[in-house]
């Protein structure tokens, strides 16, 4: 038996295994070439009062597998969940045949209108619409092409265009590079370590900014202290592969890049051309660009077509995210009438991900008093950002504190 279909098999175990997780549930959902494939989705909690319809981040991280113990815990606050498999990914992956889906099946027209279908076909009028980092993109996208679906948005970690990129860069530069009161000396710091060639720059961007959003400042001096004692190499080149390895490694029924990565550079422009200069954010996107078709445009001109947006919408952003700063949080609620700016202390990207006792905490705000903003921006703040530890920070912590132990030569 070969590798190949030994993994086959493997996949199809592991699919039926999915399939049977609760809510799980298919809809047949046709393709331009005349077939169809079958479209997954999670349907939970009590199906009564508004649903809320959730797009994770991406390209790429399925629904069904990793938010399990999300809608779990969802269905026990009486939330009611509906969470879409994105086609070309897990259990939305493959025709009836076993093939992949065509590249050019996968657009963000196709998975805004296969979020519609689901609705049509669990008799579900309106929903709150969460998305969070390319979920938040496609969460305004449904606003604009199926408005009348919408009965509130929460944007969490929001993207606003194709120009984001360029925008996680600009921020991580001002910190890092040039350096504000608050990171003058941790700026001056990297432009040193560059200097003496202890990092290199064209590393150094993703680095600081997964640092940053997990950790704060206090990861960044500990990494610092490390590079310049001339420890840390095996921790700084660990830390460098994640980015390439989410992207390259495709992790079946989680994180599966490989087909909707389309996406990211045809419609959502994921590598921008490269200016030359330090800390450039996109660096892993930019090495794989190749792979995929060049950038053609957007299916939206959200600037503009945000403002129409006739229903309560509150926005989520860490003051530690660089992926979207919150300079973008601040031109989505300017453009979208009505919108709150909800600002969470000491936190990075995506509260779905990291944070996700204060998502639902939101997204039963919204459910609850869809009209009361306010309310839900004065109740939402967590009581101790302080006590938030995920388990990458957890790691990121023990890495460091190995790194400083161990010799010089194998740190």
């Amino acid at each position: 038996m070969t590798p190949e279909t030994k993994a086959s098999i493997a996949r199809e175990k592991r699919r039926a295994q999915v399939l049977k997780f609760p809510g799980v549930k298919t809809v047949l959902r046709p393709l331009s070439d005349g077939g169809s494939f079958e479209l997954a989705y999670a349907r939970t909690g009590p199906e009564a009062g508004i649903p809320v319809l959730v797009f994770p981040g991406g390209p790429g991280l399925a629904s069904v597998l990793p938010y399990q113990r999300l809608r779990a815990k969802a269905a026990k606050l009486g939330l009611h969940l509906v969470m879409m498999e994105h086609r070309g990914i897990g259990l939305s992956r493959t025709t009836p045949d076993g093939a992949d889906l065509p590249r050019e099946a996968i657009t963000v027209t196709d998975v805004l209108d296969d979020a519609a279908a689901i609705l049509d076909a669990e008799g579900i009028d309106q929903v709150v619409v969460y998305g969070t980092s390319y979920g938040s993109y496609l969460a305004q996208g449904f606003g604009v092409r199926h408005p009348s679906r919408v009965s509130g948005m929460v944007l969490d970690s929001a993207m606003l265009g194709a120009d984001f990129g360029a925008s996680s860069t600009d921020s991580l530069r001002e910190l890092f590079w040039t350096g504000t009161p608050a990171t003058q000396r941790q700026a001056d710091a990297v432009r040193g370590l560059v200097d003496t060639g202890r990092i290199r720059q064209e590393d150094a961007g993703f680095l600081l900014q997964f640092l940053y959003e997990f950790g704060g400042l206090a990861f960044i001096d500990r990494t610092i202290d490390l590079l310049e004692r001339g420890k840390g190499r095996r921790f700084w080149e660990w830390a460098r592969r994640l980015g390439d390895r989410e992207l390259m490694e495709p992790t079946p029924f989680v994180m599966e890049f490989d087909l909707v990565g389309e996406i990211a550079f045809r419609e959502l422009a994921y590598a921008p051309s490269s200016d030359g200069g330090p800390l450039e954010t996109g660096k892993s996107f930019t090495d794989i660009a190749p792979q995929f078709s060049a950038f053609q445009g957007e299916p939206f001109d959200l600037p503009t077509q945000v403002r129409a947006f006739a229903w309560p919408t509150v926005v989520i952003s860490g003051d530690r995210d660089i992926r979207t700063p919150r300079a973008t949080a601040e031109k989505v609620v300017a453009q979208i009438p009505g919108a709150v700016l909800l600002p969470v202390r000491d936190h990075g990207h995506s509260a779905l991900d990291t944070h996700p006792s204060l998502a639902l905490d939101v997204m039963h705000a919204m459910t609850q008093n869809i009209s009361a903003n306010t309310e839900v921006t004065r109740a939402m703040l967590p009581a101790d950002p302080h006590g938030v530890r995920g388990l990458m920070q957890r790691i990121v912590s023990a890495r460091l504190a190995f790194a400083r132990i161990v010799p010089n030569p194998l740190s």
